[in-house]
């Protein structure tokens, strides 16, 4: 299994790789205001999609990230100011990249592909 980013990994659209430390410290911030309780999993923000507010974290392999059988995981962050689900519920777990890869990235890059076509019908 792949716990880390391979070098040659390709994001597909929506999603885009987070180059800037800035925002990527920035989205931890928010993150770990929300989840404090993931704080020593020791969060990266690796990746963001560009037609919401969902963000791909990478976790550090501790304890708590071998126990729960994960690697990373997506968040939807809002600013809206609109009230949502509590962040537990929106987190959804992934055990590896290759595992983001197929079953969320791919997923996502599918939906907005039939969303394109309804739109265009």
């Amino acid at each position: 299994m792949q716990h880390e980013i391979p070098d040659d990994a390709a994001f597909l659209l929506p999603w885009t790789r987070i180059t800037n430390p800035i925002e990527a410290d920035r989205l931890v911030a928010e993150f770990l205001l929300e989840a404090p309780y993931l704080k020593d999993a020791l969060p990266i923000a690796v990746a963001h999609r560009s037609d919401n507010d969902d963000v791909l974290f990478q976790f550090q392999e501790t304890r708590e990230v071998r126990q729960g059988g994960f690697s990373f995981g997506v968040v939807h962050l809002s600013w809206s100011g609109v009230e949502e689900p509590k962040i537990d519920q929106q987190i959804e777990f992934f055990e590896c990249w290759s595992h983001w890869e197929a079953a969320g990235m791919r997923r996502d890059v599918e939906e907005g592909v039939s969303r394109r076509e309804t739109d265009d019908a």
